[in-house]
Parts: C-alpha cells; structure tokens; sequence
C-alpha cells in the first residue's frame, strides 16, 4: 500500500524507553569507528539505549588509530561486517559470485535490476553491491530498517534490497556533501533511482531541504531532523576573560571546506595587536603539512598546534580549557560543503563563545550575535575582527555561552532526537503518516 510522508519541522515528542518490540536496524556507512562522525555514533547508542538492536555495514575500517569510548562499551566492533575486500578477499569474492550465481537463474530480472549500470556505473562495474549484498547474507538477519547515512550509502542500501529482495525501507540522512559536491548536484543523475524508490529521506537542515527539493527529492517523503549532542557529557562552564591569554580552538577534519587556513591568516592578523594568543587545531587530513607550512610562513608557528586526532574525552578536554571556538567554513573549489556541524553545537554546549561563517546550514544552529558571530566566507579581516572583539570584551562570553548551551538543550538534545528517531522509524514500519503539525525551528 503506498503512504506519504511530509516535513517534519520540529522533533517529534519523546515516549521514553519503547514497550513495543525492539526493532533491528542496519546502520550502513562509508567507515566506522570514525572519530569525525559522532553523529552517526550517537544515533546507534540512542536506538540501543531505547532497548533497539543495532548492526553497522561499513564500506571501510576507519584509519583514524583509535575509536571514541562508546564503540567498545556497546560491543559495536562485535557488530559491524565491512563490505571488503581487502580482508579475506578471495572468501568474499567467492561468495559475492556464488550469491549472484544462486539468484542469477531464479530471479534473473532483479539481479539485472540491482546491478544495472543505469543505477550507478561506479557501483556496478565495482561490484560493490555485490560484496555489500553479500555481507547481509552471510548475516542472515532481517532488519526493520536499513538506515543509510550519506546519499551515497542510499543508492547502494537500495541495491542491497534489490538484490536480496528485502523488504526493509530504506531511510537515507544527508549531511553536506552528499548534497553539494559538484558530482552528486546533477539532476537526474547519480540519486534519481534513490529518489524514485527510497521510502525516507531525512534532512538536518531547512538549508539542506532546499537543496535536496532542488535536486528532485520529493518533498512529501523528507524528514526533518536535526544534528544532536549528549548534553550530560558536556558539562557547561561559563567563561570570563583569561589571566594568560587567549586559546582558540578548531576541531576539525584538515581539507578544503573547513576554512583552516583563513583561521591561520585571522590568528596571524591578531597576534600582530594581541601577542598572547595560542591557536589548537584538533584533526588531520589531506591539507595538515600546507597548513603548517602557512602557518610557518606567517610566523605564527609557535602560536598554532597541531594536535591530530583526538578521542572524545581528549576533546571535552580541549573545549573545556579553551576560550572561543572557531570554524570558518567555506565552499570548497568542487563545490562541497558543511551541513551543520555537530562540533559548533559540543562548543556551545560547554559555553564556549563561537565565531563561524554564514554558510550552509550553520545560521541555523549559531545565531549571529545571540550565541556567537558569523563572519562571510573567506573573509580573514571580518574574521580577526570578530576575534578580537571577543579578546576585548570578555563579559560577553558569558552571555554568548549561555545563550549557545540553552539554544542546544532546546533544539539538539540527544536524547529528545533519539526518540523522534524511532518515532520516524515506528511510524515507517507500520506505514502511518508523517502528518505536516510541526512548525519550523526557532533558534
């Protein structure tokens, strides 16, 4: 029986812990245990606090060398298969093509459905979907939900259920650049099969809804619901002005659209006026040796540090003896951008006062003046500007602060999401609407 879903604006009320069976849900995702994406970790551990079972498929291990503390204490390593190769490869491929051969000559036509290269040539011709497919197989487990995070992860959860003849509806989350990364933008390309057939498409943003209408989404089949944070493991401190300078702090993934290098040049630009400040930048990626090589350039070396990847307890570390948190995102040269990032709402959990970029997402959950500043992309004066206007006034850390940990306890709180998660998935299973009574967030 078809059924219709429609904007979900605000969460959905919290029911507390479920007296229903507990649903079996699929997590598929690009890597896991990753450090950058508490998100999707927060959400696993939500489902299994509410008595849910929960299995991840990952197309890769992370390479990060260390997990956050929740992956062991919920057994999730226990519980995740990567879709391979390289480990155990001929095994997998072994049984990747027996499982195509055994449907091959019962279902001919919807195994040449599933790896139709007019779906995803990428996929079909990597035969992706086939060592994904098999990894559910040899699971032997059937799922109420195939939650799929990130557009990419749609397509492929569709193939999986496709060639499995699965059941299970296939909810897919967007998060940035899966929306705005030049090669998933083409309409009608890369997503008009998931679009067509996903039962559910759930967005952080209003900003993201847009683009996701824009890119031919159906809008009466998309969710709204916002990123969230564990309030209880971030302790709020308010802030006054330091007896030894002033540390600012990133966290952050080192590439493109993360704007580190406009942070550099604004921190430069203040140690020339304001000499006692230090920059810690939390994170690695493609771009760490140009970074400190601009940072040695500008003669600022001594000042900005470099601190890799951290764990969760090393970050609530670093928030809490940080004084103001900073992330200038920009569009980067091939399009990507943020959703909203789950870091901007940890610092303002703890009270930090947060200078960001008007971009994507991010006016929605940092108010420009009310929780912190907002600055135009790539714009390194307006940025020193702001920065120095917090060294100069610091009774207004206070005020920012509170206003920034209120705004997340009223509308990113993760214990409230994780029951409008399975709000959305009970109603999906059971095929009731998504009735339109929920108005737009106010931060």
């Amino acid at each position: 029986m078809p059924f219709k879903l429609a904007f979900l604006w605000a969460p959905l009320p919290t029911r507390g812990p479920r007296n229903e069976r507990s649903m079996k849900v699929a997590f598929v995702v690009d890597r896991f245990p990753s450090l950058s994406e508490t998100f999707i970790l927060d959400q696993m551990t939500g489902l299994i606090k509410r008595g849910h079972e929960v299995d991840v498929y990952a197309r890769h291990r992370a390479h990060e060398g260390k997990s956050h503390a929740d992956v062991a204490s919920y057994n999730l390593l226990a519980r995740t298969s990567y879709f391979g190769p390289p480990n155990g490869w001929v095994d997998r491929i072994t049984g990747a093509m027996k499982l195509v051969a055994r449907d091959l000559f019962t279902h001919p036509r919807r195994v040449a459905g599933a790896l139709s290269p007019a779906k995803g040539v990428r996929e079909a011709l990597s035969l992706k979907t086939v060592y994904a497919a098999n990894c559910f197989a040899e699971a032997g487990r059937d799922y109420d939900i195939l939650h799929c995070h990130f557009g990419p992860n749609g397509t492929l959860g569709l193939r999986i259920r496709e060639l499995l003849d699965l059941s299970s509806p296939v909810v897919t989350s967007f998060y940035g650049y899966d929306v705005s990364q030049a090669h998933w933008t083409r309409k009608n390309g890369p997503y008009k099969h998931l679009f067509s057939d996903g039962d559910l498409f759930v967005a952080i943003s209003d900003d993201m809804i847009a683009k996701l209408c824009g890119l031919g989404c159906p809008a009466d089949r998309i969710v709204k619901l916002p990123l969230g944070v564990n309030l209880r493991e971030f302790a709020f401190r308010s802030r006054s002005g330091p007896a030894n300078g002033t540390t600012f702090l990133t966290v952050a993934r080192l590439v493109d659209k993360k704007g580190i290098e406009f942070a550099i040049r604004a921190v430069a630009k203040v140690s020339e006026r304001v000499p006692a400040v230090r920059y810690r930048i939390v994170g690695d990626g493609p771009l760490r040796v140009p970074l400190q090589q601009l940072a040695k350039q500008l003669g600022v070396s001594d000042q900005v540090t470099f601190l890799g990847w951290q764990d969760r307890n090393e970050v609530d570390d670093l928030l809490s003896s940080a004084d103001i948190f900073v992330l200038p995102s920009v569009t980067g040269d091939d399009g990507d951008q943020e959703g909203t990032p789950t870091v901007l709402l940890e610092a303002q959990a703890v009270g930090l006062p947060v200078v960001a970029t008007k971009h994507a997402g991010i006016p929605e959950i940092v108010r420009d003046g009310h929780s912190g500043f907002l600055v135009p992309e790539r714009d390194v004066g307006a940025l020193a500007e702001r920065l120095e206007f917090l060294i100069a006034h610091p009774e207004t850390w206070s005020e920012l602060g509170q206003a920034g940990r209120e705004a997340v306890a009223d509308h990113h709180d993760m214990e409230k999401l994780s029951g409008s998660l399975e709000e959305i998935y009970t109603r999906l299973v059971k095929r009731e609407d998504l009735a339109p009574t929920w108005r737009p967030v106010e931060n």
